[in-house]
């Protein structure tokens, strides 16, 4: 049973994204998918190139962000869900942000995009058996059990949809 994890299986720095998520975290990932999706959908062409200060992300930079990590986290997940014992590199999220052209995503893109890569998370951990949420792999220097994984992305998406709604708010 996919349950909440304890803090001894993932990362210090993670705790702030897993207390912001319900008890039923695949509940929650497909709820977000939902207003994400709409979101995104409601956005309007300069919205989405909007940035609150100078030299922060834009609202299509922060969604390519969301994506860019889940599909990361996903590969993690799948790499010890299916027994890899090396420690599964970190990534540095502003040089991806410095390596990627976003100009060219328009709305429909990115709606696409994040649907798709969240449809194939819940599709990811509906695959993984009660026994194996227990596993327990090494991410970026850290041991984080599989069942961390779902919770860490509701987490972070969660952090990024307050900080939309912060400080990209548009009246």
């Amino acid at each position: 049973m996919l349950t909440r994890p304890k803090e001894t299986e993932f990362a210090p720095f993670q705790k702030k994204y897993m207390d912001t998520v319900s008890d039923d975290v695949m509940a929650e990932l497909a709820k977000q998918r939902e207003y994400f999706c709409e979101y995104i959908e409601n956005l309007t062409t300069e919205q989405l190139d909007y940035r609150y200060e100078e030299g922060k992300w834009s609202i299509k930079e922060v969604i390519i962000h969301l994506i860019d990590t889940e599909i990361i986290f996903n590969y993690r997940a799948l790499a010890i869900a299916r027994g890899e014992k090396n420690n599964l590199l970190g990534f540095d999220q502003d040089e991806y942000m410095a390596n990627v052209s976003v100009d060219h995503m328009d709305k429909e893109y990115l709606y696409n995009f994040f649907n798709i890569t969240r449809y194939g998370s819940l599709i990811l951990y509906k695959g993984f058996t009660d026994d194996q949420w227990d596993i327990v792999g090494q991410a970026s220097g850290n041991k984080m059990s599989l069942r961390s994984f779902p919770h860490m992305l509701a987490g972070h998406l969660n952090h990024h949809y307050k900080i939309l709604k912060e400080r990209y708010t548009f009246s």
